[in-house]
């Protein structure tokens, strides 16, 4: 038996992820997509559009490129695939920050200062995933392990985004957004677990890089909540 469970987490485990992300994903945004991009009551930024195509493209393609490895066993058609995924992940920041910072522009201009506060916590995000969608190219040739630890890591944290528009009957934080932060980071524990289960010990990227992403959200988180003069300031610049 657990010969079987450590066989089915050595080969599927990556796909099955990956799956679970993209649910979740189309599960919390389905509850806001239609007021926030069908039918706003507003005008939205056309880079919101293009950042949620892109956001959608980034989940498909994670569950084709783990397929091709977990399902298909074709490796060099993943290689090949990965091009795409080069150009979704650079997207990905740029879109993310931009759209960010154009909807607290507006949300601003209606006398919204806790989205501009709030900027603090979605600049965190996009620069997470940069960094580690960074790390994981140029890791791709020389450390394969890594690279699948790293893109997985990368999308648990954006997927953040998509928790923040569960239901009710997801507790909802009382301390700025650090549950959701949580919740998040129990997804990236999942890859911990797998690696506790198939390899009987951590990988270094959990051990060294995640501890380094967890203490920038709990400072973003801090500094959400206490808004200190300076940073606010500096943020209604970007926005002004």
């Amino acid at each position: 038996m657990g010969g079987g469970i450590r066989a089915f987490l050595a080969r599927y485990f990556y796909f099955a992820m990956a799956v679970l992300l993209a649910v979740i994903v189309w599960y919390g945004f389905s509850h806001t997509i239609e007021e926030n991009l069908f039918h706003p009551s507003f005008p939205r930024p056309r880079v919101l559009y293009v950042h949620a195509a892109v956001f959608g493209g980034w989940m498909a393609l994670l569950i084709a490129q783990t397929g091709l490895v977990a399902l298909a066993r074709r490796r060099k058609w993943h290689r090949w695939l990965g091009w795409l995924g080069v150009a979704l992940g650079l997207a990905m920041p740029v879109l993310g920050t931009s759209s960010a910072l154009s909807m607290t522009h507006l949300r601003y201009g209606f006398g919204d200062i806790d989205d501009v506060a709030f900027l603090i916590l979605a600049l965190n995000d996009m620069a997470a995933f940069a960094a580690l969608f960074a790390a994981a190219i140029l890791l791709r040739n020389r450390d394969g392990e890594a690279h699948k630890r790293l893109i997985l890591m990368a999308t648990c944290l954006i997927v953040v985004a998509a928790l923040t528009r569960f239901p009710p009957w997801l507790p909802a934080p009382e301390h700025g957004v650090w549950p959701y932060y949580l919740y998040a980071d129990l997804l990236v524990g999942l890859g911990l677990l797998r690696d506790l289960v198939v390899l009987r010990r951590p990988h270094w990227v959990y051990t060294r890089v995640f501890p380094a992403v967890a203490l920038l959200q709990a400072i973003a988180n801090t500094v959400y909540m206490t808004r200190p003069a300076p940073y606010m300031a500096l943020m209604l610049k970007l926005v002004g």
